[in-house]
């Protein structure tokens, strides 16, 4: 609040002290008005020493007038400045408070979710509700980042991640697990349009790992990188060392829940998905470009 208010005190001040010149201009710019003609007339002084000294009021006045006209402009300002930061400040309660809300909302499908898969006798019943409870928690968690933190349009990409990542290998193979987690996003944050999409599809990779890739108690490792080049384009590699999957697996399951979605994410984010065949378990690469937010009803790029 201090910072706030330290320019209006600068130029409050800077104000007092301008205003006796001003006034001196004014007084000084109305004798010089008044003294040109009359030591023309009266004193009989040469016609060009008058009209110097009547110019000489003109500009006196002029320059007061022109202060005076700053100084209401200047006032303007200062007031346009103070109602854009109230309302700077109520939009952005505004957007924390609606962020809150959607992630409570979102949290309570959660909630649901899980208490209906405990009432489920039927396991590919059980296994679809909770699958999509993670899905949920996976966009509640971006909104409740957003509502958390001072940056209400962005969020630090590698630490949603690492939650990300935790709660569902937690869930999954238990507190007490053989998973090691390693990701890298360096200095990522993320708009909101972003973030959701791949973190639906960050969370269909890794729930797939540790349900069909990793199985058991066995040591398995995730890797997830996300990388941005000086042309704003961004390299996103997802990998396991599970068992991985085949032509012969794909062709088995070509249309399953978790590889539709993927690719459905993928051409939402306008990237391309590609599939590593060289190293073993499975290995995703995901290129793709941050959307522009539109400004004045403007398209994205």
């Amino acid at each position: 609040m201090n910072e706030t208010m330290a320019p209006k005190k600068d130029t409050m001040l800077h104000s007092a002290k301008l205003r006796p010149y001003l006034n001196i201009s004014m007084i000084l710019g109305v004798a010089a008005l008044i003294m040109g003609p009359f030591s023309y007339y009266y004193l009989q002084t040469s016609w060009y020493i008058s009209i110097f000294t009547a110019l000489l009021g003109m500009a006196l006045l002029f320059n007061a007038a022109i202060y005076i006209r700053l100084k209401k402009s200047q006032q303007l300002l200062i007031e346009t400045n103070r109602n854009l930061r109230k309302q700077n400040t109520q939009d952005e309660i505004l957007l924390k408070e609606i962020h809150h809300r959607v992630k409570n909302n979102l949290q309570t499908v959660s909630s649901l979710l899980s208490l209906q898969s405990r009432n489920t006798t039927d396991d590919r019943t059980k296994e679809l509700l909770v699958s999509s409870q993670y899905r949920v928690i996976s966009m509640a968690l971006i909104h409740e980042m957003l509502y958390a933190y001072d940056d209400i349009s962005r969020i630090q990409y590698q630490e949603y991640v690492e939650q990300l990542a935790s709660h569902l290998i937690r869930s999954i193979k238990g507190v007490n697990n053989n998973i090691t987690l390693k990701v890298s996003m360096p200095d990522i944050k993320l708009g909101i349009d972003t973030a959701v999409p791949l973190g639906l599809l960050i969370n269909e990779f890794i729930t797939n790992t540790l349900k069909h890739g990793i199985l058991g108690d066995k040591k398995g490792l995730i890797t997830i990188t996300l990388h941005k080049d000086h042309r704003e384009n961004y390299l996103l590699q997802l990998k396991d060392n599970g068992i991985g999957f085949n032509d012969t697996t794909l062709a088995k399951k070509p249309n399953s829940l978790g590889l539709r979605l993927i690719n459905n994410l993928v051409r939402q984010l306008r990237g391309s998905l590609t599939r590593e065949t060289s190293h073993g378990g499975v290995h995703f690469t995901v290129n793709f470009r941050e959307p522009q937010r539109r400004i004045n009803n403007q398209p994205e790029d």
